[in-house]
Protein backbone atom coordinates (compact mmCIF):
# COMPACT_ATOMS: atom_id res chain seq x y z
CA UNK A 1 0.00 0.00 0.00
CA UNK A 2 2.60 2.67 0.78
CA UNK A 3 4.09 1.81 -2.90
CA UNK A 4 0.98 2.37 -4.27
CA UNK A 5 1.08 6.10 -2.46
CA UNK A 6 4.19 6.78 -3.42
CA UNK A 7 2.85 6.45 -6.77
CA UNK A 8 -0.35 8.07 -6.64
CA UNK A 9 1.14 11.15 -4.80
CA UNK A 10 2.40 13.14 -7.89
CA UNK A 11 -0.50 12.38 -10.37
CA UNK A 12 -3.44 13.74 -7.44
CA UNK A 13 -1.66 16.64 -7.03
CA UNK A 14 -1.38 17.32 -10.77
CA UNK A 15 -5.20 16.39 -11.23
CA UNK A 16 -6.32 18.34 -8.38
CA UNK A 17 -4.31 21.30 -9.58
CA UNK A 18 -5.53 20.86 -13.02
CA UNK A 19 -8.92 20.38 -11.76
CA UNK A 20 -8.81 23.55 -9.09
CA UNK A 21 -7.20 26.30 -12.07
CA UNK A 22 -10.01 24.59 -14.92
CA UNK A 23 -12.84 25.53 -11.92
CA UNK A 24 -11.27 28.58 -11.98
CA UNK A 25 -11.23 29.23 -16.03
CA UNK A 26 -14.38 28.25 -16.05
CA UNK A 27 -15.74 30.62 -14.05
CA UNK A 28 -13.87 33.52 -14.93
CA UNK A 29 -12.43 34.08 -12.18
CA UNK A 30 -8.89 34.10 -14.07
CA UNK A 31 -10.10 36.63 -15.99
CA UNK A 32 -10.76 38.94 -13.86
CA UNK A 33 -7.62 38.29 -11.47
CA UNK A 34 -5.62 39.17 -14.66
CA UNK A 35 -7.83 42.17 -15.35
CA UNK A 36 -6.96 43.44 -11.42
CA UNK A 37 -3.07 43.36 -12.82
CA UNK A 38 -2.79 40.45 -10.63
CA UNK A 39 0.11 38.57 -12.26
CA UNK A 40 -0.17 34.92 -13.59
CA UNK A 41 2.11 33.97 -10.88
CA UNK A 42 1.13 35.26 -8.37
CA UNK A 43 -2.25 32.97 -8.37
CA UNK A 44 -0.23 30.23 -9.60
CA UNK A 45 2.63 30.48 -6.90
CA UNK A 46 -0.02 29.00 -4.01
CA UNK A 47 -0.14 25.47 -5.90
CA UNK A 48 3.61 25.53 -6.23
CA UNK A 49 4.20 25.94 -2.92
CA UNK A 50 1.26 23.21 -1.84
CA UNK A 51 3.33 20.77 -4.60
CA UNK A 52 6.74 21.53 -3.44
CA UNK A 53 5.38 21.50 0.34
CA UNK A 54 3.73 17.87 -0.13
CA UNK A 55 7.17 16.71 -2.02
CA UNK A 56 9.53 17.79 0.81
CA UNK A 57 6.93 16.13 2.87
CA UNK A 58 7.06 12.58 0.39
CA UNK A 59 10.64 12.96 0.46
CA UNK A 60 11.53 13.49 4.25
CA UNK A 61 8.74 11.96 6.35
CA UNK A 62 6.41 9.69 3.95
CA UNK A 63 9.30 7.97 2.33
CA UNK A 64 11.63 7.32 5.56
CA UNK A 65 8.26 5.83 7.07
CA UNK A 66 6.77 3.79 4.56
CA UNK A 67 10.19 1.86 3.33
CA UNK A 68 10.75 -0.66 5.97
CA UNK A 69 7.17 -1.31 5.40
CA UNK A 70 7.90 -2.19 2.15
CA UNK A 71 10.90 -4.34 2.85
CA UNK A 72 13.61 -1.35 1.31
CA UNK A 73 15.85 -1.10 4.08
CA UNK A 74 19.05 1.00 3.79
CA UNK A 75 22.34 -0.71 3.87
CA UNK A 76 20.66 -3.79 2.20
Amino acid sequence: MPELNERILPFATLFGSIAAFLNLSRRLELVIVRASGMSAWQFISPALFVAAGLGVFAITVYNPVSAPSQGHVAGN
